[in-house]
């Protein structure tokens, strides 16, 4: 083994490792926040995979999301904290993988360390999508199935061993969320097509991975609980006008885009590198591989104008935009000219900087409300009345990406409201208000 591939094999277990302790620290210091408290006291009482059914029946279709969530909480704030970071370390090194960063003939630090900031930088809801356990399990754990369905899914052969695992990381990955589990549908299509132009053959792997994923997608919008949430909450969306509720939520998720600073620049990033990769990259089969990574996360985005919700939400977003960093990396994949990869480098060491300055400020801000919450689980656990408890209102910003003040509901004066009903058996008192 070269000393150069010693040094790169180092540098990434270095890499991952540091991302572990961050996200271990980050999660120990992160308290259980609404849906959490529900998904631990479920997890003790014992009956995981009843609860999930339970969930599928009557108000969630995501069964392997929420059963994820449970899993992790089985060892509580601590025990989830441990086995989440190791979770995020596994997806970064995945996402290296298939973004051809870890490649012996262009391997390079700064376009690792790019790749791991972009991460860090670019996907909304960072902390409601990594930190969060209710949103760990319905984002960060179905992405590292998605991912290494399509990382081996680009790579498939037609081996035996190959149309065993294909089919069944396409099922799992299409019975994921619903929007991204359509984008990496739409991914697995093209990619099919766009081999088939090259090659002129089709893999029976890739057809059994997209067979598999269609009918993994089918299950989870058929879902009863679905469909019973929809009219739980959407009582009058069935009547609306599809075209006109339509444009009404395409009008809303554009002016939510815009509210949000990296998201706008991520996009115009975006436009920069497919122009670069449109007039420099040679390699014709990886362009259109990388492009349909970024067409797959826009669908997955766009999707969203015709669901109830989510259309101005950030970790909704997630799955989209961690597709298209993707795309945006396996464009790049290509040697460029000295000017263009000079002005590649430049940018790189930009959105080092700028994530590593979003990440230190968002974290300082989510320790003041983690403070904060976590004071206000002491006065419910001190509380001498068990009867009726009231506490104080807490102050956030959803605006802070690296928070998870990101995806918080405030308790209301409604003691059987939510989030006010899933404090009550998590702490073990009757009722509570908020003052």
């Amino acid at each position: 083994m070269s000393k150069k591939k010693q040094f790169s094999q180092f540098f990434i277990a270095l890499l991952l490792i540091t991302n572990f302790l961050i996200m271990l620290v980050w999660n120990l210091k992160t308290p259980l926040m609404d849906d959490d408290l529900w998904f631990r006291y479920q997890a003790v009482q014992g009956h995981i995979i009843r609860d999930g059914i339970q969930d599928y029946m009557t108000w969630n279709g995501r069964f392997w999301g929420q059963t994820f969530c449970r899993v992790s909480l089985l060892g509580g704030q601590k025990g989830s904290s441990i086995l989440n970071a190791f979770l995020f370390a596994i997806l970064i090194f995945l996402i290296l993988k298939i973004t051809d960063a870890l490649q012996d003939e262009n391997f390079s630090l700064l376009r690792v360390v790019t790749v791991i900031s972009a991460i860090y930088l670019f996907t909304p809801g960072f902390a409601s999508v990594f930190i969060w356990r209710a949103g760990v399990g319905n984002y960060m754990d179905t992405m590292i199935i998605y991912i290494s369905y399509l990382l081996l899914f680009v790579n498939a052969t037609n081996k035996k061993l190959a149309c065993l695992y294909l089919p069944m990381l396409g099922f799992f990955a299409g019975w994921g969320n619903e929007n991204t589990s359509g984008g990496v549908i739409l991914i697995s299509i093209l990619v099919i097509c766009i081999q088939y132009v090259f090659t002129k053959r089709f893999y029976l792997s890739q057809i059994l991975g997209l067979v598999f994923s269609l009918i993994g997608l089918a299950i989870l919008v058929m879902s009863p609980g679905g469909h019973n949430r929809l009219v739980t909450t959407h009582p009058n969306f069935l009547q609306e006008s599809i075209i006109r509720r339509t444009l009404s939520n395409f009008k809303q998720l554009v002016a939510f885009i815009l509210s949000q600073k990296q998201m706008v620049l991520f996009f115009v990033l975006l436009v920069l590198v497919i122009i670069v990769a449109t007039l420099y990259n040679k390699n014709r089969y990886q362009y259109l591989i990388g492009l349909s990574f970024v067409i797959g996360g826009v669908a997955s985005i766009l999707v969203l104008v015709f669901a109830p919700e989510g259309f101005n939400e950030s970790r909704a977003f997630s799955g989209g935009f961690i597709l298209m960093i993707v795309g945006i990396f396996k464009l790049l994949s290509f040697n460029a000219e000295n000017r263009i990869s000079l002005i590649i480098n430049i940018i790189s060491v930009l959105i080092i900087m700028l994530s590593f300055y979003r990440v230190v400020v968002g974290y300082k801000d989510a320790m003041v409300f983690n403070h904060n919450l976590s004071a206000r689980y002491s006065i419910i656990i001190n509380s001498k009345n068990k009867e009726n408890v009231y506490v104080e209102p807490i102050s956030y910003n959803s605006n802070n990406d690296y928070s998870i003040e990101n995806s918080f509901f405030e308790l209301t004066n409604d003691p059987n409201a939510f989030p006010n009903n899933v404090y009550e058996p998590y702490f073990k008192v009757k009722k509570i208000y908020l003052k």
